[in-house]
């Protein structure tokens, strides 16, 4: 079964293999963000897959006072979206380095637009800011199910449902079906979304740290574009430039402001 950490190439025979290939990692980081809790340390491909490592702690501390809290997968696509962030979003058992965010795609607030929500890889940098805020994200969705159709005529003829979605749509479906009450008593949206759109360019790239395939494309979709990466167990159909591809992903975004 597809993971976060499959869908750019990371796939372990053990846990043991896992912990040895992230603390390799992390000791290769050559970037750091400071945020409240510590600093983001992060991991980068030569392909554009990343791993945000959480760093408790700072340096003032003592090296033998920071440890590892988690991680986030992430994928750094050239794509940049102006969104209007609209609520913070925490969840149960999530650290402190960890959230996501309800925003708005085109409008202002309540205007016209359709909403969304994404896993902020950054999110600790940006959980304090005054709400609502038009922000630069790079939004990247992590494909659970990824189908190809080569022209957009074969994607309406596949379709059993009526309506069906158009060849570029936006479906929030993490906002509809909640994740399980938070201790608050509220419902917290996922970033689980379903998307059409058209290809626009398209590559089989391999994770240097483990020499596994991922796909990555760039997808045309309603009102903007995405990128895609998938682990190539979830794909059918071929991933080719002009193709017109459906899409069940998790989104995850790093804010640029």
């Amino acid at each position: 079964m597809a993971s976060n950490m499959s869908t750019i190439g990371f796939v372990f025979a053990s846990d043991d293999e896992f912990h040895d290939t992230m603390i390799r990692l992390v000791t290769e980081a050559r970037e750091y963000h400071a945020c409240p809790p510590g600093e983001y340390a992060i991991w980068r491909s030569r392909t554009g897959a990343e791993v945000w490592f959480h760093i408790e702690g700072t340096d003032a501390v003592g090296v033998n006072e920071r440890a590892i809290a988690g991680l986030t997968p992430f994928y750094e696509g050239g794509h940049t979206t102006q969104l209007v962030i609209t609520d913070i979003i925490n969840r149960d058992g999530y650290n402190a380095f960890e959230g996501a965010f309800q925003a708005q795609v085109g409008g202002t607030g309540d205007d016209a637009g359709f909403p969304l929500v994404f896993d902020a890889v950054n999110f600790s940098a940006y959980r304090d800011r005054k709400l609502p805020a038009r922000l630069r994200v790079r939004l990247t969705g992590f494909a659970r199910e990824l189908k190809a159709y080569q022209t957009e005529a074969e994607y309406y003829a596949a379709q059993t449902r009526e309506p069906a979605f158009a060849s570029k749509s936006f479906v929030p479906i993490g906002m509809f079906s909640s994740e399980p009450e938070n201790a608050a008593g509220k419902q917290a949206p996922s970033s689980y979304a379903a998307l059409t759109g058209r290809v626009r360019e398209a590559r089989m790239l391999e994770n240097e740290a483990t020499g596994r395939k991922f796909q990555w494309l760039s997808v045309e979709s309603l009102e903007i574009p995405i990128d895609i990466v998938a682990d190539p167990d979830v794909i059918s159909g071929d991933v080719v430039e002009g193709a017109t591809v459906e899409v069940i992903s998790y989104l995850f975004g790093r804010i640029m402001d």
